[in-house]
């Protein structure tokens, strides 16, 4: 029988599930012996050690003695093995409850141990392998090697070269096939910069259609983390049409604070880049939790431009990055779908700002203003006819 573990899952559950901690402690009872007989317990470790030393062999122990547990010893190297309790054999087949069972011979007590078992899992960072390469590898055990999967590609293809894989979602650690082995449960990332072909703010976003749909306004060289899924993105694109004017935030109103957004105007919990795809899941989450029709948050969610199913109301600095280009001189200051309404509109964001608001933009169709000043703007049409948003996508 095996005794593995996944590493990271409760010891107690495992156990249990493969009786370890179940067993019977059967006593076997007393026995006609002289009264002046004394007995030796001796402890084996199989190999492990105690945190501090103690004496492995009691002696002296009268006929139906009882016995203190002497502890939870621990085995090298550390984190490849748990203890699995006291027995009273060799084969560990008799667990030992110090509780309940008692000393009526010389006997040795053996130290079980089981073997944790490692998954290692392979983050594409937005890239593809071919379909029969298993991006999850199981049961490995403590300083196991494991093979590398293969190079992938990233879409655009041009745009994207792979550069290795790491151990962390920073990309500091490369992982190396030919020394680096598995003592935890591990995720690798597959690091990628950009080409020279890659594409540039204002550009055409990537499509399905090779002319491209929506234009890119914002560009980070070395990437930024999308908070739900931890892959690492590039870009953001805007997608080519606003939402309807005047679209209400939410009808009923919430009335109280949508759970994993900030909580107030101070929280910067939910404004980062890369945060704005799970804003807007969580706000979905919340509508279908609470019955409401959160029309905004739903607009972007469910829009499908350029064949895509990833657009998202983008967060309070992902709004702003589309605020600060409209004030530069880009493609994007010459788009006529940027600036809304007749004079001047507001574009809301994920990045929750007290209960029943949510941060906006003010966007001008005139000429650029000295910056972009945040505003926020309620659940309701706060800023009347001209309230809006925008869908926006990351690669």
């Amino acid at each position: 029988m095996n005794f593995h573990l996944v590493f990271g899952r409760k010891i107690f559950a495992a156990m249990v599930a493969f009786g370890l901690v179940l067993a019977a402690c059967n006593d076997p009872g007393s026995v006609d012996v002289d009264d002046t007989t004394t007995f030796t317990v001796t402890f084996n470790l199989n190999g492990g050690t105690f945190p501090e030393p103690i004496d492995l062999t009691i002696t002296g122990l009268n006929h139906g003695a009882a016995i203190a547990n002497p502890g939870t010893p621990v085995k090298e190297p550390q984190g490849a093995y748990y203890f699995a309790g006291w027995y009273s054999d060799a084969e560990f087949t008799i667990p030992w409850c110090f509780d309940s069972n008692r000393v009526y011979s010389d006997m040795t007590l053996f130290a079980r141990w089981g073997n944790y078992l490692f998954t290692v899992t392979f983050n594409l960072n937005g890239g593809t392998l071919p379909e029969t390469v298993d991006l999850t590898i199981t049961g490995l055990n403590h300083g196991a090697a494991i093979t590398d999967p293969g190079r992938p590609v990233r879409a655009p293809l041009g745009w994207f070269e792979f550069t290795g894989w790491y151990s962390d979602i920073d990309l500091t650690y490369q992982w190396d096939f030919s020394t680096s082995t598995v003592t935890a449960d591990t995720t690798l990332f597959a690091r990628w910069e950009l080409t020279a072909d890659a594409g540039n703010i204002g550009d055409p976003g990537p499509a399905a259609d090779p002319t491209g749909y929506g234009l890119i306004f914002y560009r980070r060289d070395t990437g930024f983390v999308m908070a739900d899924t931890n892959e690492r993105a590039f870009f953001l694109v805007v997608s080519p049409s606003n939402d309807p004017i005047g679209l209400s935030f939410a009808n009923p109103m919430p009335y109280s604070l949508i759970p994993g957004l900030s909580q107030d105007r101070y929280d910067e919990t939910d404004r980062a880049i890369g945060r704005g795809r799970l804003n807007t899941s969580l706000i979905m989450e919340y509508a279908e939790l609470r019955s409401l029709n959160m029309y905004v948050a739903a607009d972007a969610y469910n829009y499908t431009g350029g064949g895509h199913t990833d657009w998202f109301l983008p967060s309070k600095d992902e709004l702003e990055r589309l605020r600060l280009v409209r004030d530069t001189p880009t493609a994007l200051d010459n788009d006529p779908n940027i600036p809304l309404g007749p004079v001047f509109a507001y574009l809301r964001s994920s990045s929750q700002h007290r209960e029943n608001h949510m941060w906006a933009y003010l966007f001008h169709r005139a000429a650029p203003t000295s910056g972009p000043s945040p505003h926020w703007i309620g659940s309701v049409m706060t800023f009347g006819p001209q309230s809006s948003s925008r869908p926006v996508r990351a690669f």
